[in-house]
């Protein structure tokens, strides 16, 4: 275990996956030990991290618990030793041979599976291309980073999956604790979520319910004059903005939308480990109630903006049976309705 405040690894092993686009076939090249805890191994850690922040994401759960990986997962977060995390690896790693070699499509590349913490606890596998520029070499049973390399092009990143024990080890906790990476213009690979089983059926709520909780939260921004903005304001400009969008939201459009900055509102919920998809289309009903609150009870109906409660909407704190709307405009509406037999 090693590392300062923000990167510390505990475990990291690279597999080779070898599969040609095209051909059917695949074969597993795995390392029999972990690759020494070290400043490389630190150092290449905190740029997959980094480089997979920086990418659209999805947010899911585990589906199947009984398929390879999330058992192998499961026994791992048990009992966090080198053994068992080879075992979860190098089982999970044959898993997806199986299910590629007979995918013509499918290409194979470097799977580097780490333990880590950054601001929280994770556990990640990164797929990595065979490209140029990107070199692990084979030292004895286990694979290596080529320290001789100068420049890593970590672009090639092909695709990722984090776990987040924090929230997968709480289970009171109905966050969303796998975090995949997508592409801007395609879907994630479908063998790549099927072998980690991923079930994301819950997204639109889950999605539009942490959008409203990393809107409440964040510092808001500064008005032309210099002005911290109103929550309320804030609030109704974002939601108009998605509205405007037929509830289409993608994250770093609406934070460029919003602060001239299309990384601000992403990099918030990642640092309070808020699971948000970069994409995803809003439900309309919580949408809505994030600017109105409307209740039936007792055969009353009340439908009123959010700004309003506990200002022109006060519930008694001696007596909370006691409601005290303040508007002379809807007084005089409701006694002219009265008075004149309109209802």
């Amino acid at each position: 275990m090693a590392g300062g405040l923000a990167m510390r690894v505990f475990h990291i092993v690279v597999h080779e996956l070898k599969k040609e686009q095209h051909v059917t076939g695949a074969e597993l090249i795995t390392s029999d030990t972990v690759m020494p805890i070290n400043d490389v191994a630190i150092a290449l850690v905190s740029e997959l991290n980094k480089r997979f922040q920086s990418h659209n994401s999805i947010n899911a759960v585990f589906g199947n618990q009984n398929n390879p990986f999330p058992s192998g997962f499961n026994s791992y977060n048990q009992n966090r030793t080198e053994q068992v995390f080879m075992d979860f690896t190098r089982t999970s790693s044959d898993n997806l041979r199986t299910r590629i070699q007979s995918s013509a499509p499918a290409k194979g590349g470097y799977l580097v599976f780490a333990d880590y913490e950054n601001h929280g606890h994770f556990i990640a596998v990164f797929l990595i291309r065979n490209k140029a520029g990107m070199l692990f070499v084979r030292r004895g049973n286990r694979y290596i980073l080529d320290t001789g390399i100068q420049h890593i092009d970590f672009e090639n990143m092909a695709m990722a999956c984090r776990i987040n024990c924090d929230i997968y080890n709480n289970p009171t906790n109905q966050e969303r604790y796998l975090r995949f990476t997508k592409k801007d213009s395609e879907d994630v690979s479908a063998y790549f979520t099927n072998w980690i089983t991923m079930n994301n059926t819950e997204s639109m709520k889950a999605n539009t319910k942490n959008l409203y909780r990393t809107l409440k939260a964040i510092p808001k921004p500064i008005d032309k004059n210099g002005n911290i903005i109103e929550e309320d304001d804030f609030m109704h400009k974002a939601v108009d903005y998605i509205k405007e969008k037929k509830k289409e939201v993608n994250i770093r459009q609406l934070s460029l939308y919003l602060y001239a900055d299309e990384n601000t509102i992403h990099d918030y919920a990642a640092e309070q480990g808020i699971a948000l998809d970069s994409t995803f289309r809003a439900d309309s009903i919580l949408l809505n109630r994030y600017l109105h609150v409307k209740v039936k009870a007792d055969r009353f109906e009340l439908k009123f903006p959010r700004e309003y409660f506990n200002d022109k909407v006060i519930i008694h704190s001696d007596n909370q049976s006691i409601i005290t709307i303040q508007s002379k405009e809807l007084a005089d509406k409701i006694k002219h309705l009265i008075q004149n037999n309109e209802i």
